[in-house]
């Protein structure tokens, strides 16, 4: 049974695009694995279509044959939103590899950039919890732990277009890690 939930759960992970080592009895995820089509696509061609619309616009606004042409004020907002966009996902992107989360029997390590570890063991544990929010780009899940002293920290966090499909990965995720943590039912059921 365990072993199973535990392929079922490498399943998910991987279908929802994360880095993550599953072992028998710990989970260590490394953020999002986003591969370089899916970069391009919301990183970098973002980033350089605003910058050939600014050069475009720079050439046509600046030719003295082009001054009677009148733009439509949406036109000049264009680039500022594809712009927007690049750097937003790009930050994602980064914040995703921000940490790393090591889930074993008895205990949480957050592992961050700086080799600062926090260790969260599950006497401190007062929760694991699930948060969903519904944006312009999709919906955005995540899984939080929070200890006894009301402090919560982001375990997973995951990107995708159906809030049901999303819900159910998560709490299925969460029920996988509340099983490695060893946790009783009363932790379980009060997320």
């Amino acid at each position: 049974m365990v072993e199973h939930r535990l392929k079922l759960t490498a399943k998910k992970l991987k279908r929802l695009k994360v880095d993550f080592a599953l072992n028998n009895n710990s989970v260590l995820l490394r953020g999002t694995s986003l591969s370089k089509g899916y970069i391009f696509v919301t990183i970098i061609l973002p980033i350089v279509v605003f910058a050939i619309i600014i050069i475009g616009l720079g050439i046509i606004i600046l030719a003295p044959e082009f001054e009677r042409i009148v733009f439509p004020k949406i036109i000049l907002f264009l680039p500022l939103v594809l712009l927007y966009y690049g750097i937003k996902n790009m930050i994602k992107l980064r914040q995703s590899k921000k940490c790393q989360v090591n889930i074993m029997p008895g205990m949480a390590i957050l592992t961050y950039k700086n080799n600062a570890d926090l260790v969260v063991p599950i006497e401190k544990i007062k929760e694991l919890s699930i948060n969903i929010e519904e944006n312009e780009s999709g919906v955005i899940g995540g899984i939080y732990i929070t200890n006894n002293d009301l402090e919560s920290y982001l375990l997973l966090s995951l990107i995708d277009n159906n809030v049901k499909y999303l819900k159910n990965d998560l709490e299925y995720i969460r029920s996988t890690f509340l099983m490695i943590l060893n946790l009783d039912k009363t932790i379980a059921n009060n997320g």
